[in-house]
């Protein structure tokens, strides 16, 4: 089973789950906006195959910036039209249920995902990682 988190931003945080292991990356998409977004899905698709589900962080704040319901419909039109299923979850969800309280803060996400992966990461891979395992049940 493949799974892919994305937590969408300027710099967008991916973590994945492929054959039991857990990969991130960030997706830099400065001045280049959903069209590269949609780059990013692809490569990944042809690289690792269609994930089976694609779950993303969808903000409140999408409603006040273009960019993130933009970035937030390429990420569903995307799915959509390549049969992925796919879901969204608010922060404080996913911040509840991986680190037990609703306002944690970004360093306390990103503390539990490098213990969790025992290896450094962006702060963007870190909030995809706590996706990623919101999704599964943490």
């Amino acid at each position: 089973m493949l799974i892919l988190a994305l937590d969408p931003a300027t710099t967008t945080g991916a973590a994945w789950l492929h054959m039991d292991t857990i990969r991130t990356a960030v997706w830099s998409l400065t001045g280049k906006r959903c069209g590269h977004l949609n780059t990013y899905l692809q490569e990944f698709a042809d690289w690792y195959g269609y994930p089976d589900h694609l779950i993303f962080e969808r903000t409140k704040q999408a409603s006040k910036n273009s960019i993130l319901q933009d970035m937030q419909g390429s990420i569903v039109g995307w799915a959509e039209s390549n049969n992925v299923d796919w879901s969204c979850v608010l922060p404080t969800q996913w911040k509840k249920a991986v680190l037990g309280k609703g306002n944690a803060t970004k360093k306390e996400c990103l503390e539990w995902s490098e213990k969790f992966l025992g290896t450094r990461l962006d702060q963007n891979e870190a909030d995809a990682v706590c996706i990623l395992q919101y999704y599964k049940g943490v």
